[in-house]
C-alpha cells in the first residue's frame, strides 16, 4: 500500500528532478529505481486493507508479529478505532523506522535529501487527501 504509493508520487516528480545541477545532492532517477528494486525490508508495510471507515480491517501476513493471535497493528486499529485515512498517515509514518529506504525515497520526494521524514503534506499526498481539503 505505502510502497505502491510511493511509487507512484515518484513517478509524478520524475520530470521536476531531471537535469538537477547539483549531482551529489539529489538521487538520479536510476538510484531511485534501484530503491523501488530493492527488496523491502518490511513487507508488513503493506499488508494492511482498511476500508474508509476502518470497520472493516485485514492484515495479510505470516503471523511472525502477531500477539495472542492478532497482529499489533491490526491490535493498534482496533484499540484505537482507526479510520483508514488514519492507518495511511500511520503507515506512511513509520514506513522510514521499519524499511530505510524509505528515507532516500521521501527525501527525493521533498526535493531535499535531509528530510528523511513525511511531512504532513507529503502524508496528505500518499493517503490521496487533498492538503487543501484536510
Amino acid at each position: 500500500m505505502i510502497e505502491a504509493r510511493v511509487r507512484v508520487a515518484v513517478d509524478v516528480r520524475r520530470d521536476s528532478h531531471k537535469d538537477k545541477p547539483f549531482g551529489g545532492l539529489y538521487l538520479s532517477a536510476g538510484e531511485v529505481d534501484r530503491l523501488l528494486a530493492s527488496p523491502a525490508t518490511a513487507s508488513h508495510l503493506d499488508a494492511v486493507a482498511v476500508s474508509g471507515d476502518g470497520a472493516d480491517v485485514a492484515v495479510a501476513g505470516d503471523g511472525a508479529d502477531c500477539v495472542d493471535g492478532e497482529s499489533r497493528l491490526l491490535g493498534v486499529i482496533r484499540t484505537f478505532g482507526l479510520s483508514g485515512l488514519d492507518v495511511d498517515l500511520l503507515l506512511a509514518a513509520l514506513a522510514p523506522d521499519v524499511d530505510v529506504r524509505f528515507n532516500q525515497l521521501y527525501g527525493y520526494l521533498h526535493d531535499d535529501l535531509t528530510r528523511r521524514r513525511v511531512s504532513v503534506g507529503l502524508a496528505l499526498e500518499l493517503a490521496g487527501v487533498s492538503s487543501r481539503s484536510a
